[in-house]
């Protein structure tokens, strides 16, 4: 389900590699996300800030975990033992992958083209589980209880 994350750059290769969730579990409930994030993120002589508008799939299993799958960026996936603790899970990955990038980004065009890149890449399957998530939210068979509860805290302006 969860892809690896890969740079590639000046023949340089790393890999990340984010959890996956077993796919034997029973599914309760999945929850489609819609999210907004907001870094600054300092590199080689540049600092940027990154906002990103995304999609995840929270699944919720019957033995007390929850997944928080990417869609886009499809290469990113945390579990935690409620639905708040594996969107923070799933926020910390995010940002450890924004810093990764932009340590070995060279310069400000490698970082945007590097990010966009990482954002761009689709979860098919978890987009496929996503829009069927959707389809339950507009019939009225999943309601707001299964999203996040999460108390916001600002630092200078960034969440």
């Amino acid at each position: 389900m969860a892809e690896s994350y890969k740079a590639d750059e000046d023949a340089k290769q790393e890999v990340r590699t984010m959890p996956q969730r077993p796919k034997t579990r029973r599914i309760v409930l999945r929850c489609p996300l819609l999210f907004t994030f907001n870094d600054r993120v300092s590199g080689n002589r540049f600092l940027a800030d990154v906002v990103a508008h995304g999609r995840a799939l929270a699944v919720m299993e019957g033995e007390g975990e929850v997944w928080m799958c990417g869609v886009n960026p499809g290469g990113l996936a945390a579990v935690g033992k409620d639905e708040n603790l594996a969107y923070q899970e799933f926020r910390k990955e995010y940002t450890l992958v924004l810093h990764e990038i932009a340590e070995d980004a060279q310069t400000f065009g490698a970082f945007k083209q590097e990010v966009e890149r990482f954002f761009n890449e689709t979860n098919q399957p978890t987009e496929q589980d996503w829009l069927a998530a959707v389809q339950e939210v507009r019939a009225g068979r999943i309601t707001g209880q299964c999203m996040p509860q999460l108390v916001r805290t600002r630092k200078r302006g960034r969440d």
